[in-house]
């Protein structure tokens, strides 16, 4: 036979271990957040190279002003990509969790067996 006990153990668990997931959401979120520190060394080698031996720099100006402008358009999707990820994860943890938590609260309320 389930007890009152144990279901109020397992709402209350449950929303805990579902609070607990979407916390780690927002902390994981700083973590793997892009980082301009951590760029391919090769590519940053074989683009000096490039700009050391062009010639024309008005060709060169316009170039690098096209491939910053796409590398900040890229950076800018991803980033938002990814946050958008983790804010429909956490709000489903924390509304399953709200949901437990609903359910423990509504335990409470039931009369206790054996009163009339």
């Amino acid at each position: 036979m389930i007890t009152r006990r144990a279901l109020m153990i397992y709402n209350f668990g449950i929303a805990f271990i579902f609070l607990a997931i979407g916390l780690l959401t927002v902390h994981t979120m700083d973590v793997i957040r892009p980082n301009r520190q951590v760029e391919g060394q090769s590519l940053v080698q074989l683009s000096r190279e490039a700009i050391v031996e062009e010639k024309d720099l008005e060709q060169l100006r316009s170039r690098t002003l096209f491939y910053f402008a796409l590398a900040q358009d890229l950076r800018k999707a991803k980033t938002e990509e990814i946050e958008h990820g983790f804010y429909d994860l956490r709000l489903v943890t924390f509304v399953v969790a709200g949901i437990f938590t609903l359910g423990g609260l509504l335990l409470l309320l039931l009369p206790k067996p054996g009163k009339d």
